[in-house]
């Protein structure tokens, strides 16, 4: 259990720089998305273990990630900029990505309804309050890496 713990850490590291990265503009985008999902996909097989199904939900990741979903403030008469609400559907379909694992036995729903709370609550307050792009995409790549392991609880 330690292992997971401590390669759930270093990996929640990672996803926090490849989610900055990708939006550094120094970077190609697709860092972010295969670097996160990646992450994503490795902590759920080292703590619910490996499946195929996890393909799907990979792929689901790095389109989810792709997005802030800001063409929908167009439907609002808004300018382009990321909104509360945009920051919430981006965390909640991200999240919502890993419903296939859980679907196959893989988790348990209790846990997925949690972190699909948690990980849309922490990225909207955090994305909202934080002011400087570094910590505030470091933080919302890291958020949706750490909320993981809580598809155990069950």
């Amino acid at each position: 259990m330690i292992w997971q713990i401590l390669i759930t850490i270093g990996l929640t590291v990672a996803s926090a720089a490849f989610y900055r990265m990708g939006g550094s503009g120094r970077f190609p985008r697709q860092v972010r998305l295969g670097g996160c999902a990646t992450c994503m996909t490795v902590v759920a097989g080292i703590w619910l273990g490996w499946h195929w199904i996890m393909v799907v939900s990979f792929g689901a990741m790095f389109g989810f990630l792709s997005t802030y979903w800001d063409f929908i403030n167009r439907f609002f008469k808004t300018d382009e900029n990321e909104y509360w609400w945009n920051w919430a559907l981006h965390a909640f379909m991200v999240s919502l990505a890993l419903i296939a694992i859980v679907f196959f036995g893989h988790g348990h729903w209790i846990g997925f309804g949690i972190r699909q709370v948690v990980a849309t609550v922490l990225v909207t307050i955090w994305s909202q309050v934080v002011g400087w792009d570094v910590a505030e995409e470091c933080g919302r790549g890291a958020i949706l890496t750490a909320t993981v392991p809580l598809l155990l609880i069950g």
